[in-house]
């Protein structure tokens, strides 16, 4: 797990960052000339000692090439996001300066930077009449990042043969990967035999709102990269976050409430996140960004870390809890929200089961989401009113609450499938989830922690909701219980958001509860329970 802008490094160690992004911005290091270099592009103290300093604090150093200085663009109205001149000839070429810059790079730092990134964001197209947009990064077909990216992938591997040579991050909501497939197309046609790998050795996403849909999105990017032979490529999480408003130091309009949430929904939402992530097998997971910097300070999103006072927002909190909790974890199940039509949730509920594992325990997240469409017609008994399928085997009373059993567990409970959920009116979820160890400890999104033993129930989060779009006013308190072999979660679902890019998946969910079991001889932890292709987390 990592983060981007190498600024805060103290911070940074504290957090448990393990790799960080650094942004080799091709007009800097060569502003004048292709025989010009700026030793000094990333700092004063110079950039080898700004690279030497976060390797000597463990932390891996990913580069990102990008930005066209202006004595190399094909199109200077472009700027920095223009095609370079000379891109079409053989990457070895005194004159295909791009190649140089690319060789060069990786040729002085290898064995301290061994994965590149190549460019950033291309799908996001021109503004308004051919415009740069505020997001645009590239100006040229696809068919030229195709060339550049083939350019920097035999260069880079000539420099330094065991490098990994990333894609471009996607941002994938801004066209649904549409981008990416056309891309994948044109590299193959650019590398027919096979021989260069399709000219890249890891692919890249931008995932930003929307984590109930993030491992979906992995998986499809997987199959469509095992449809080319590309298989064995890693996947990694470049850059995710979702934008919070209710900073007291930067405060802004939460007009735009399908981006925007509070920083506590943001804290939850990294939990989510990263956990559909490691069930998806991907092999990096990094948070934009680290700190806000001037960026911030100048009306752009708060998504720091650290504000631009350096104070911890909390949702560092939380990375702090999960760069220790999945460090070595990977996939093992995600169980998406069984979706069930309850009028009084407008239809409108889920709860989310994701299974990690570590070498010594079986890591369990669960998270009520709010704000996705029922996949089933509604049930009713004889007198109209709405029911739950029987084998979920819980009771309820006469206003529609769940009654926990108390000695036996609930028959035909299965501990992955999502049946075993009941909603009482209030739209709070009991989930009962089969118990496989004598005692496990239970964390919120932060990290506090509780140990649950056979009789207990414990109290998780016990706030005030927020007045504005709570499904359920008043206090949002969820609890977890072990009674009989079982645990029963009760979870409130979250506001209900308008997730601009996809109605069907909630911007964000109700608090998550982590449960984490150790694993010892007598607990099997399925047969699925294998590694992901991919490679694991840190």
């Amino acid at each position: 797990m990592g983060s981007t802008r190498l600024l805060r490094a103290d911070q940074a160690d504290a957090l448990g960052a393990r790799w960080t992004r650094i942004p080799f911005i091709w007009a800097y290091l060569q502003p004048s000339s292709p025989t010009s270099w700026n030793s000094f592009a990333l700092g004063s103290r110079g950039s080898d000692a700004v690279v030497n300093d976060e390797t000597a604090r463990g932390r891996a150093v990913v580069g990102l090439l990008l930005g066209t200085p202006a004595w190399a663009r094909q199109n200077a109205a472009w700027g920095p996001a223009s095609v370079p001149v000379n891109i079409d000839r053989p990457w070895n070429s005194p004159s295909n300066y791009w190649g140089a810059y690319c060789y060069r790079l990786a040729k002085h730092y290898k064995g301290r930077i061994d994965q590149w990134i190549i460019w950033n964001e291309v799908s996001i197209p021109a503004g308004k009449n051919g415009a740069a947009g505020q997001w645009t990064q590239w100006r040229g077909a696809p068919a030229q990042y195709a060339r550049l990216l083939a350019v920097a992938y035999r260069a880079i591997h000539a420099a330094n043969p065991g490098t990994t040579v990333v894609l471009y991050g996607d941002p994938y909501w801004y066209d649904r990967g549409a981008y990416l497939d056309n891309l994948f197309a044109l590299l193959a046609g650019l590398d027919p035999t096979g021989r260069y790998h399709g000219y890249f050795d890891a692919a890249n996403l931008h995932l930003y709102i929307g984590a109930a849909g993030f491992y979906q999105i992995v998986r499809d990017l997987r199959r469509e990269l095992a449809a080319r032979g590309w298989g064995d490529k890693e996947v990694w999480i470049g850059e995710t976050n979702i934008e919070p408003y209710d900073d007291p130091a930067h405060y802004i309009d939460p007009g735009r409430m399908g981006f925007r949430v509070t920083m506590d929904e943001q804290a939850g939402f990294l939990v989510d996140a990263f956990a559909a992530d490691i069930a998806a097998g991907v092999a990096r997971v990094e948070v934009y960004r680290m700190y806000d910097g001037a960026e911030a300070a100048h009306g752009g999103a708060p998504l720091g870390i650290v504000d631009v006072k350096g104070a911890l927002r909390p949702i560092g909190r939380t990375f702090r809890f999960l760069s220790g909790l999945f460090k070595g974890a990977h996939g093992v199940a995600f169980t998406p929200g069984e979706l069930y039509p309850d009028p009084t949730l407008g239809g409108k509920a889920g709860v989310f089961k994701v299974v990690c594992a570590r070498p010594s325990a079986r890591i369990t997240v669960l998270w009520n989401a709010a704000g996705a469409h029922a996949r089933y017609p509604p049930l009713t008994d004889s007198a109209g009113k709405p029911y739950y399928r029987a084998a979920d085997g819980l009771s309820y009373d006469k206003d529609g609450d769940i009654v926990l059993p108390a000695t036996s567990h609930p028959r035909g409970v299965d501990a992955d499938a999502p049946w075993s959920i009941g909603y009482d009116k209030a739209g709070t979820a009991t989930y009962a989830l089969r118990a496989r160890a004598a005692e496990a400890t239970v964390y919120d999104k932060f990290g506090n922690a509780m140990v649950l033993r056979p009789g207990d129930t414990k109290t998780i989060n016990d706030r005030d909701m927020a007045p504005d779009g709570s499904p359920a006013r008043g206090r949002a308190r969820t609890t977890i219980s072990f009674k009989a072999g079982y645990y029963y979660v009760q979870l409130r679902g979250g506001r209900s958001y308008t997730n601009p890019f996809d109605r069907r998946i909630p911007t964000v969910g109700g608090d998550p509860v982590v449960i984490v079991e150790p694993l010892g001889p007598h607990v099997r932890t399925g047969a699925r329970e294998t590694p992901p292709p991919g490679g694991i987390l840190g």
